[in-house]
Order: C-alpha cells, then sequence, then structure tokens
C-alpha cells in the first residue's frame, strides 16, 4: 500500500471530522478552555475551527484520490499540521504546560506532520512506485 494516500486519508478523516464535531457543536472548545459563550464568539469558531477544519480536510480527501495531487497535499498536509505544532511549542515555552488534552492534541499533530514528511519523501525517492520530480 502506498504511504501517500494513506496520509493523506487518515489527516482528511482528522481534520473532517473535528470540522463537522466543532461546526456543530462550538461549545466543545471547552475541552482546551475557551467557551464562545456569545454569538460573534460562536461564529468565529465555526468559522475557523469548524469550516476551515472541513475545507482542509476536504482538500486533503481529494489530493488522497489523485496521484498527480500527493505532493500538494502532503505538502499542505505537513505545514497545517506542523505550524500546529510549532504554535503549541512556542506557546509550552512562553505560557508553561497545559492541561493533558492539549499535549495529545499536539502528539497527534507532530505525528500527522511526521507522517506527511515521511510520504514526501518515498514519493521523492520513487519508493512509493513514482519518480522523483
Amino acid at each position: 500500500m502506498r504511504l501517500a494516500p494513506v496520509s493523506l486519508t487518515l489527516a482528511a478523516a482528522g481534520f473532517v471530522g473535528f470540522g463537522l464535531a466543532l461546526l456543530v457543536a462550538p461549545g466543545l472548545l471547552a475541552l482546551v478552555e475557551l467557551e464562545p459563550v456569545t454569538a460573534t464568539a460562536r461564529s468565529d469558531a465555526r468559522a475557523i475551527f469548524g469550516g476551515m477544519e472541513l475545507g482542509v480536510g476536504v482538500l486533503l480527501a481529494l489530493c488522497a484520490r489523485r496521484r498527480e495531487w500527493y505532493r500538494v497535499g502532503l505538502a499542505a498536509q505537513g505545514l497545517a499540521l506542523g505550524g500546529a505544532v510549532t504554535g503549541r511549542l512556542v506557546s509550552l515555552a512562553v505560557d508553561g504546560t497545559p492541561r493533558p488534552v492539549t499535549l495529545v492534541l499536539a502528539a497527534l499533530e507532530l505525528a500527522g506532520a511526521a507522517l506527511a514528511a515521511v510520504a514526501l519523501r518515498r514519493l521523492d525517492a520513487g519508493v512509493d512506485g513514482e519518480a522523483g520530480r
């Protein structure tokens, strides 16, 4: 089995799952101590944590279906998740240790970014049946 579509499909499922959950129930953000208590806050939470995550997930799912899109999808996966991990690391250094749920999210994001990097490297090396470009 090729790693690129597996990586993209797993990441797509995560983004779509979180996106749908937060689109429908932005109050779930209370798990990370964010509580959108006004209509404006819920609108923003639905847009950023719901809609944007859902959009990224759909993009990654589309990339998983087309070999010629693997590279851009893996780059998007790695950059999105790597960016999230970077933000969490900066916060860890500046703000101290967060609740365990945040550390679990960081571990998932780091794993997803690393998987994208490995899959991209395998593509470039021709390991997954496609010669490097």
